[in-house]
């Protein structure tokens, strides 16, 4: 095909065009704890008032940046994959304690997916009402209570 262009004539072979086969390298950028910047190398522990988790990621494509699709998840929480499509950004509120890995892959502008992608580990710590040891002392204390009241209608 020949197009007349400002320049001259351009010449365009359908039966080469090229395809874009790199992957786009995947970074996750930001990490926000209820507004609060963390570092992504270093998230670490959440403590267990935390509301609000929010992780910008973004993929290094120069062919075509606008044409770049993301998916998401957090592995521990999220079932599948989430299709995010243009949105550079994943938010979670009120996670449950436990240890998660927040996971981002990409595209490039032909459908070449990175599945390496980028991740951050970190943990939501329990309250201390929602550790092991505090449900067991609250067992602790209704039998004891249950076993006072028995033998107070013993007694009497």
């Amino acid at each position: 095909m020949w197009f007349g262009t400002a320049d001259g004539v351009a010449l365009v072979d359908p039966g080469r065009e090229r395809t874009n086969t790199m992957p786009p390298l995947v970074a996750v950028e930001r990490v926000l704890v209820d507004g609060t910047d963390v570092d992504p190398a270093h998230v670490g522990a959440i403590g267990p008032d935390m509301e609000r988790i929010e992780l910008r990621y973004a993929a290094m494509s120069f062919v075509a940046p606008a044409a770049v699709r993301y998916r998401y998840r957090i592995e521990g929480f999220d079932r599948d994959w989430i299709d995010a499509g243009a949105t550079r950004a994943a938010s979670y509120t009120n996670l449950p304690p436990g240890d998660y890995v927040f996971r981002a892959i990409a595209s490039n502008n032909d459908g070449v997916w990175n599945t390496e992608g980028a991740s951050v580990a970190f943990s939501v710590v329990p309250g201390w009402y929602e550790t092991w040891w505090f449900r067991t002392l609250v067992a602790a204390a209704v039998l004891a209570l249950l076993s006072g009241i028995y033998r107070l209608r013993v007694w009497r």
